[in-house]
């Protein structure tokens, strides 16, 4: 599912900046396209992206329609946001040191990115700039259960919070 507001290479200098949190990805769009309908009381018509990223264009595509059996599994950075969090009945949140998402999110991007130099670049003064902060604004691992995944081979998963029960 694509809910940026902009690809990273059409995004020219912004994407380098520090936190670009509140304009890196369309928050009221993705609430408004998948999490509203596939809610409790949604139509369960849902849009599987916006954007094409490749072409950094608006997608005007029909919706989808999810069986009443449907569970919805969001994989992505940024997503306990303020705007969000009252959107969601669970959370996971899938913790790996820095070392850890550097070097794989280097790997995985380096052609994105125009080669692991670039990757690496972006990954330390964007990224994970962005990262800290969400983390420091959020606290996302409070409120979660966390899988602490620096070893997916061996994953560690601890109860910390419940979404049902006042923080």
């Amino acid at each position: 599912m694509h809910w940026y507001r902009r690809s990273p290479v059409a995004a020219g200098p912004r994407f380098t900046c520090p936190w670009a949190g509140s304009t890196a990805y369309d928050v009221p769009a993705f609430a408004r396209t998948v999490l509203t309908p596939l809610g409790p009381g949604g139509d369960r018509r849902y849009w599987c992206r916006i954007v094409d990223l490749p072409s950094d264009r608006q997608i005007d595509e029909p919706p989808v329609t999810a069986s009443a059996e449907a569970v919805l599994i969001v994989d992505g950075s940024f997503l306990q946001r303020s705007e969000l969090a009252h959107l969601w009945d669970e959370v996971v949140f899938a913790g790996a040191g820095f070392p850890v998402a550097r070097r794989r999110g280097t790997t995985r991007d380096a052609a994105l990115f125009g080669g692991l130099e670039h990757a690496e670049n972006a990954f330390d003064n964007r990224y994970h700039a962005a990262c800290r902060r969400n983390l420091a604004e959020t606290d996302p691992a409070a409120r979660a259960t966390v899988v602490g995944n620096d070893d997916v081979d061996h994953p560690v998963l601890h109860r910390v919070g419940d979404l049902r029960q006042p923080q």
